[in-house]
């Protein structure tokens, strides 16, 4: 099977930039592919009676929504992104497109994108994002990915 569409979502770490341009490479040697750059701004669970105008509910549970300055940054990084791949990727009919998601789970929203449209046959993503544990050899969000996701997923290694 050869990916048609490649989701790549990043952070801006390191392993998320090597994740960049690992898809980049497996969409220009594919020649005609879409390359889907996603980042996911996490949402605060809220307990207790809330009367703040960003509040979402999601499965019956309060969370707040991203300020306007978190939604700016993360529209800068995905467009940083968009262009880093643009710029590695080298057939013409290649699509990169990116997306900003907002969820109390990353990774759970990674996957819903990845299945949204039934279309993602890769997710490449780093082995680690942001995230404190450092000493982790698989980022919580990557781990949970390779295990709940319904397409392959390639986890792209760096030396940090």
């Amino acid at each position: 099977m050869i990916p048609q569409t490649i989701l790549v979502p990043t952070d801006g770490s390191p392993g998320a930039q090597a994740a960049e341009s690992m898809a980049a490479e497996l969409a220009g040697v594919m020649g005609s592919a879409t390359v889907k750059v996603v980042h996911v701004i996490p949402m605060s669970c809220l307990y207790g009676d809330v009367s703040l105008e960003n509040v979402v509910q999601v499965k019956q549970v309060n969370y707040v929504a991203c300020t306007l300055d978190q939604r700016m940054g993360a529209d800068k990084l995905v467009a940083d992104a968009t262009a880093r791949v643009k710029a590695q990727v080298e057939s013409a009919k290649v699509n990169v497109v990116g997306k900003v998601l907002e969820s109390p789970s990353p990774a759970e929203a990674i996957m819903e994108e990845a299945h949204a449209d039934g279309t993602c046959s890769l997710i490449v993503m780093g082995s680690r994002g942001m995230g404190g544990f450092r000493r982790l050899a698989l980022g919580s969000v990557s781990n949970s990915v390779v295990h709940g996701a319904h397409c392959p997923v390639m986890i792209v290694k760096t030396d940090e």
